[in-house]
């Protein structure tokens, strides 16, 4: 029997959401994931007419991963927000870390334990205009390798400022964060 979930950095993912956008990026077109195809991995999302903190984790890894028109990331913002557990898709709820030594301080959210120091460099980042653009991605990348390697922990709480902030991000600041977060992993 196949299996619901997909490990990705040490979290259980939904598996059909992943298979979702996998599909989606196959198909004839540009390799984006358009509304129609957005649509299809809404579906997956809200299976259960609600957005479980599986889902939600899952959905912020394929929005990092996977390439999606405007349009489309539009789209499912806009419909996630409309299912229970979904409207908190861009609140920065913040939950009391666990108890236990660390080489960098964690700030738990959404049940995740996220880098404290690289949340506290997007929100500097965001700054008076709200904006993380070019130069602000190049100065978090900065944050991320400083120790000369990338962790898992780094990796989702990039995938968490992306959607928590995804409309205060420039296409500048997308492409390079995640051009560099793909370069690392493919040398």
């Amino acid at each position: 029997m196949p299996s619901y979930y997909a490990q990705v950095d040490g979290y259980k993912c939904d598996k059909g959401v992943i298979d979702a956008c996998v599909e989606a990026v196959k198909g004839v077109g540009d390799g984006r994931i358009s509304v129609a195809d957005a649509k299809k991995v809404y579906v997956e999302i809200a299976d259960g007419n609600k957005v479980t903190r599986c889902e939600r984790w899952t959905f912020r890894y394929c929005l990092a991963h996977f390439h999606w028109t405007d349009s489309a990331k539009t789209y499912i913002f806009d419909a996630i927000a409309n299912v229970k557990g979904g409207e908190d898709l861009e609140q920065d709820e913040v939950e009391e870390p666990p108890a236990k030594r660390s080489k960098r301080s964690v700030e738990v959210v959404d049940g995740m334990s996220l880098d404290k120091t690289l949340l506290d460099a997007f929100r500097e980042a965001m700054g008076e205009d709200g904006v993380i653009n070019g130069d602000d991605a190049k100065k978090i990348w900065a944050t991320v390798v400083a120790d000369d390697e990338v962790t898992a922990c780094e990796k989702w709480t990039i995938r968490y400022a992306f959607t928590t902030w995804n409309k205060k991000w420039t296409p500048e600041a997308t492409d390079y964060l995640f051009g560099q977060l793909k370069a690392w992993f493919e040398a």
